[in-house]
């Protein structure tokens, strides 16, 4: 790919958090989250919006037209200013969206890329899409995919509990995405199949214990019986009015569950809410 036009904010030696930006209904809110993350985390954001010329072209020698992306960035840079995070924008040509991301998380030492994802896919072999895939495969940093709802509310979280450091890892991001209300309602939910055992809750007290320390609003959890696990997720969702379902998933799970059928996926096609995905 080739950068076609970059800025740089004065450099802190930060962490750094990847938003790669295609569609102006979403990026506000995209914009807005990795905000919350930054602050959070003291991250750096590093903005990407790439532009696609035929594989027949030379990147480098292609004329493109780029004031629709200056716009798109620009709301980047105000945002950042207004909430004093050092905000950093390029724009490159490239033969593909995921080649492109893949240079910049390289160039740019990313530790955590942030992007959106349409919540399911229609290409053949693939588990989200081929964009996606080829993050999850081959990013060598943390991941976190926003299949965006119409509502945009970010007031009613559900977080399904599996276990293991993608879990660990989605507790983790809560409390930073949760400031995005005034007054959030969290709700932890472990499935365990239906037998005649007596669950054993340790990791929902703990992770309320967490959270309950860091979260300014209400955090409960239930232990739910079910032998599907995204069907019991998306009717714990479905009757607590869900906003949000954060999802834990590690990237060998994923290569797994393109062949037995994908959780995340399914939770994220048949539900209504906004859905975020936490990949380590």
């Amino acid at each position: 790919s080739y950068v076609v036009y970059q800025t740089r904010a004065p450099a802190t030696g930060k962490g750094r958090l990847l938003v790669p930006l295609s569609h102006p209904q979403t990026a506000e809110t995209l914009l807005e989250m990795a905000v919350a993350i930054a602050k959070d985390r003291n991250y750096e954001i590093e903005c990407l919006q790439v532009i696609i010329v035929p594989s027949s072209r030379i990147p480098s020698e292609t004329p493109v037209q780029i004031s629709k992306s200056l716009q798109l960035l620009q709301r980047a840079i105000l945002l950042g200013e207004n909430s004093r995070i050092p905000v950093h924008t390029q724009i490159r040509v490239a033969h593909n969206v995921a080649g492109a991301i893949l240079e910049t998380v390289k160039e740019r030492h990313i530790d955590l890329v942030l992007m959106g994802w349409k919540g399911t896919t229609s290409t053949p072999g693939r588990v989200f899409s081929r964009v996606v895939d080829t993050i999850i495969r081959q990013a060598g940093c943390d991941v976190i995919l926003a299949k965006l709802d119409d509502k945009r509310s970010f007031d009613r979280w559900l977080l399904p509990m599996a276990g293991g450091p993608n879990s660990s890892q989605a507790i983790k991001l809560l409390p930073a995405l949760a400031s995005l209300s005034t007054s959030p309602e969290i709700k932890l939910c472990q499935v365990f199949q239906p037998t005649n055992s007596i669950p054993d809750t340790t990791l929902l007290d703990k992770s309320v214990h967490f959270l309950q320390r860091r979260v300014s609003g209400k955090v409960v959890a239930t232990p739910v019986r079910a032998n599907s696990v995204s069907d019991a997720v998306l009717k714990c969702a479905e009757l607590y009015n869900s906003d949000v379902i954060v999802l834990g998933a590690s990237r060998e799970s994923l290569l797994q569950q393109a062949i037995q059928g994908n959780i995340a996926e399914n939770i994220s096609r048949k539900s209504n809410c906004t859905v975020i995905m936490v990949k380590t």
